[in-house]
């Protein structure tokens, strides 16, 4: 490589040397002509005779490498599967280019290039106890990281071409642009390897070593060789002197063979590209100019013949047309005014920022297909990357939308609490299953656990049984799909299995204090045009921004009802005021737009329950958290305590309606009775917790219910329910507790 950089070198003294002396013999002037800097008025043909001869340059780089990749390790330790990596470095090198034209240059070049990269792979969270004896846990998260240093010597030809020359006079600095293409050929002079592992998400924990930050091994790349890439670019020539030019220039080189032999996994072979930003430091080799022809001998001059002058006629002057008068606009008046639909001035508008709070029960029986053991495609899973982000607040508002995300919301609430112990119970139908299909269904559960979650799997029990112990009925296929579940318990006193609480955010806009309409404002136009209304636009906005439009064609209407919402049906998003105007244009061109008017607009936040109705004088709260077994009318001690907690929404002064409900299953009559004995149990619990006087209280069965699609095993379940309403009489806005539950 330095022998080839030398000879290069020396070829470019030889040139310089050879091209001072051809230049020594011309004359002063353009000796001195040819050391100047190009002026604005050299032309591009002058540049063209620059860079359409012999050159030798240097080439500073700088080149950013893109690794793609998949093996396992390097030195025999195993780290995790590198797939694709990125690195930068600086480069240098020498080239030689031969214009064929203005329109095309061949170039070869060789370099030393920097290609190493940095290829990384997280590990999984896991849990370091902070202090001993204590529940401080730490998430620990780990990467392991391959630094490759790789130094290789480049070897490249290339085809420039000026585009533009073709299409733009000589004088254009367009006609500098120049396209690059062709093609690489690289040899690895030197590759190194350091593997770390790296702790990246604390500052609190170490290695053994007492680092953050340790090399695994180090040592050469084996089966680095030889590769050939493609080359594409572009750049622009910038002429300093009439032998001397620079242009910056970038250029991409695409891998079409990989940079190592022996380093794949399943077929995926390590392939690197690079993108190179760089300069070219150019020095040319003009051919002197031939020399100009002789000049050819001047005739005699002849002086012209007197000329003859004729007669000049007199000139009249032009005459011009009288310059047209304005016209004379006939009278347009515009104006506009608000009110609201009563007739009254508007008072402020209130934009309310609301979040919403909804509870949804825990149903902890997760379903399985006729002798299938893996975990339905139906059940949201996670991996062990993106659990972080987990939060089952921001899960979706819907009861069967939180069930399916039961893994994730059961492993978060383990990791939370780490002291709390969980069984789980495979169960089968018994019709055509075996018992051993119950224990890999457990299985794979756990396994979810520690895998996904990092849950101890001491702390997980596998159970494996026939048919649960509360069977649905195995008469019919319902029942049996019932039956083919996973069980979830748990008897620790965190509750485990406490409902999912969902926030929401909503935005309302509406007037204050307005007890006829507070929904909308009415913008009443007046227009008085004699030349005829061609169209209107009423305009309403914030600061410099318009919000909502209307427009109209011919004849302006009495009203235009704003429903207080900006043109994507949001509520404004302003604080302070909002502006509104109104233009007209007649049929002769002529507008006239009325100076803006201002309305107050105010904004609040504020949180409720979705299940909250509240007027002046109820409020009215629905509760569906209860579910129940197949045929089974017992209150468990997870629905108990939601029964406890809406006990204590309920005031003196409440009335209860407490209605039950079945699946699509059994018999009317059956089925009517049970539901009716589910909602008195839910109804004794009430009375027992609230203190509330049973005359107070309504109890009803419903029977059958489609509230849900008896279709799946989950949406039966949750049709087995019982609903609860509380209406709460009140002379003024009924306020809840800050610490009732939710």
């Amino acid at each position: 490589m330095f022998r080839i950089i030398h000879a290069l070198l020396f070829m470019v003294a030889v040139a310089s040397a050879q091209y001072a002396a051809a230049q020594s013999v011309t004359p002063q002037s353009s000796t001195q002509q040819s050391s100047l800097p190009l002026s604005t008025s050299d032309t591009l043909d002058n540049y063209t005779l620059y860079h359409s001869r012999f050159s030798l340059s240097i080439i500073p780089t700088w080149t950013f490498s893109n690794h793609t990749s998949d093996f396992l390790s390097l030195d025999g330790i195993d780290c995790g599967v590198y797939t694709n990596g990125k690195g930068n470095g600086p480069g240098i090198g020498v080239g030689g280019e031969y214009g064929l034209g203005s329109f095309a240059v061949l170039g070869l070049s060789t370099s030393i290039l920097n290609e190493g990269g940095t290829f990384s792979y997280p590990l999984p969270l896991f849990p370091v106890l902070l202090v001993p004896g204590t529940t401080d846990t730490l998430w620990v998260a780990r990467d392991h990281s391959l630094i490759t240093n790789i130094t290789a010597l480049d070897i490249a030809a290339s085809v420039k071409v000026y585009p533009f020359s073709l299409f733009f006079n000589h004088n254009s600095p367009l006609n500098r642009i120049f396209l690059n293409l062709g093609g690489s050929f690289d040899i690895p002079i030197s590759s190194k390897f350091d593997q770390r592992e790296i702790i990246t998400n604390t500052n609190q924990a170490v290695f053994l070593d007492g680092t953050s930050n340790h090399s695994i091994a180090t040592g050469t790349i084996p089966g680095m060789g030889p590769h050939v890439g493609a080359i594409f670019g572009a750049g622009y020539d910038i002429p300093i002197t009439r032998t001397i030019s620079v242009s910056p220039q970038v250029s991409y080189d695409l891998a079409l063979t990989p940079v190592n032999d022996i380093l794949e996994v399943n077929g995926t072979q390590w392939k690197t590209n690079y993108l190179n930003l760089g300069a070219v430091v150019r020095l040319t080799f003009p051919i002197s100019p031939a020399a100009p022809p002789a000049p050819s001998p001047v005739a005699p001059v002849v002086p012209p013949a007197p000329p003859i002058v004729e007669q000049q006629k007199p000139v009249t002057p032009p005459t011009f047309p009288p310059p047209p008068k304005e016209p004379i606009h006939p009278v347009l008046k515009v104006n506009i005014a608000a009110q609201t639909p009563n007739g009254q001035p508007p008072p402020p508008i209130i934009v309310e920022e609301v979040h919403v709070r909804e509870s949804f029960p825990i149903l902890n029986y997760i379903f399985f297909d006729s002798a299938h053991m893996e975990i339905p495609s139906r059940y949201e899973q996670l991996d062990s990357s993106t659990v972080k982000s987990f939060n089952e607040r921001d899960l979706p508002a819907s009861t069967l939308g939180v069930y399916h995300n039961i893994l994730n919301i059961i492993g978060s609430r383990l990791a939370l609490n780490p002291e709390s112990h969980m069984t789980i119970t495979g169960c089968i139908d018994e019709f055509s299953e075996t018992k051993s299909i119950a224990k890999v269904r457990a299985e794979n559960i756990r396994n979810y656990f520690i895998n996904v979650w990092g849950i101890n799997p001491r702390r997980l029990r596998i159970v494996a049984r026939g048919t649960p112990s509360s069977e649905s009925n195995p008469d019919y296929p319902q029942g049996r799909d019932e039956n083919r579940r996973v069980e979830l318990s748990s008897d620790d006193k965190e509750d485990i299995f406490a409902p999912v609480v969902v926030v929401e955010s909503e935005r309302q806009s509406t007037l204050a204090n307005n007890e006829t309409d507070s929904s909308s404002i009415d913008f009443t136009p007046s227009v008085i045009s004699v030349g005829g209304i061609h169209n209107w636009k009423l305009s309403i906005g914030t600061g410099s921004n318009t919000i909502r439009t209307y427009e109209g064609a011919d004849s302006v209407p009495e009203s235009i009802p704003w429903d207080l919402k900006d043109n994507k049906g949001q509520p404004p998003n302003a604080e302070g005021t909002i502006w509104y105007s109104f233009s007209t244009t007649d049929n002769t061109g002529q507008t006239v737009t009325t100076p803006q008017k201002t309305l107050a607009i105010d904004q609040h936040m504020l949180t409720r329950e979705r299940t909250e109705v509240t007027s002046e004088k109820h409020t009215i709260e629905k509760f569906s958290l209860i579910i129940f077994d197949y045929n089974s009318k017992d209150i468990s001690h997870a629905n108990k305590t939601v029964a406890e907690g809406i006990a204590q929404r309920i005031q003196p002064n409440s009335d209860m309606t407490v209605i039950g409900y079945t699946d699509q299953l059994g018999g009317d009559d059956y089925d009517k009775d049970l539901s009716m004995s589910r909602a008195q149990n839910v109804a004794d619990i009430l009375q027992r917790y609230s203190h509330v006087a049973p005359a107070n209280f309504t109890i009803r069965g419903e029977g059958k219910t489609d509230i849900f699609s008896n279709d799946t095993p989950e949406g039966r379940f949750f049709c087995r329910t019982v609903q609860v309403m509380i209406n709460t009489r009140s002379s003024e806005e009924t306020t809840l507790p800050e610490n009732s539950p939710k």
